[in-house]
C-alpha cells in the first residue's frame, strides 16, 4: 500500500501550529518580499472575482519564493465558514481546512513548489480602495499574521475596467508597499 507523505509548509505551521521540517522555498528566506508575480491563473481568477460586487470577498494565495520575490500562482476563495463565526469587520478570516485542503491538493499536482504565501481581498464596490479604505485592514491583516516577511496581502480591484493589484507585508511591524508584475 502506497503513501502519501506531504511536506509541512507556511499553512501547516499557520493553521495547525505544528512543529517540524519545513520546506526550504519559504521559511529559510530572511529576506522580506520585495516584489509579487502574478501568474496568468492568478490574474484571470482575480478578475473573475471581481464580478462578484456587494460584499467584501478574500482568500488564500498560493505560490512560492525566490528570495525577495514571491510569485503568486493560484487563489481561492475564503472557504466556508459557519455563519455564527462570520464577522462582517474581519473580511480576511480564512476557513483553515480549506485553506489546508488547498494547499496539499496543489502541493501534489504542482511541478512546481507551492504553498500558502498570503491572502487576497476585494472591497463590496470591487473598485481599488484608497489608502484610508485599505489602512485598517492592511493592518488587520498584519495583526492576524496573514501578512508579514514571508507573505503578502494583495487588494485587487479595477481601475478605470483594468485589474489592480496593490501589494503589502509586514517586516518588523512596518507596512511596506510591493512591486506588483505579471507574468
Amino acid at each position: 500500500m502506497a503513501k502519501m507523505l506531504f511536506e509541512l509548509g507556511r499553512a501547516h505551521r499557520r493553521f495547525l501550529g505544528l512543529a517540524g521540517p519545513w520546506t526550504t522555498d519559504l521559511e529559510d528566506s530572511a529576506m522580506p518580499i520585495e516584489q509579487v508575480v502574478l501568474g496568468a491563473q492568478l490574474t484571470a481568477f482575480f478578475q473573475a472575482q471581481l464580478y462578484l460586487p456587494g460584499t467584501f470577498r478574500s482568500g488564500p494565495i498560493f505560490g512560492h519564493r525566490d528570495d525577495g520575490t514571491l510569485h503568486a500562482v493560484f487563489g481561492a476563495p475564503a472557504g466556508y465558514l459557519k455563519w455564527s463565526d462570520y464577522d462582517p469587520e474581519r473580511p480576511l478570516q480564512l476557513d483553515a481546512s480549506y485553506v489546508l485542503g488547498w494547499a496539499d491538493a496543489l502541493q501534489v499536482v504542482s511541478a512546481s513548489p507551492v504553498d500558502w504565501v498570503g491572502t487576497w481581498l476585494s472591497f463590496p464596490d470591487t473598485r481599488v480602495p484608497t489608502p484610508e479604505q485599505a489602512a485598517p485592514l492592511i493592518r488587520q491583516a498584519s495583526d492576524d499574521l496573514l501578512s508579514d516577511y514571508n507573505t503578502a496581502l494583495l487588494i485587487i480591484g479595477w481601475n478605470r475596467h483594468e485589474l489592480e493589484v496593490q501589494g503589502y507585508s509586514a517586516f518588523d511591524r512596518t507596512l511596506q508597499s510591493l512591486s506588483i508584475k505579471s507574468t
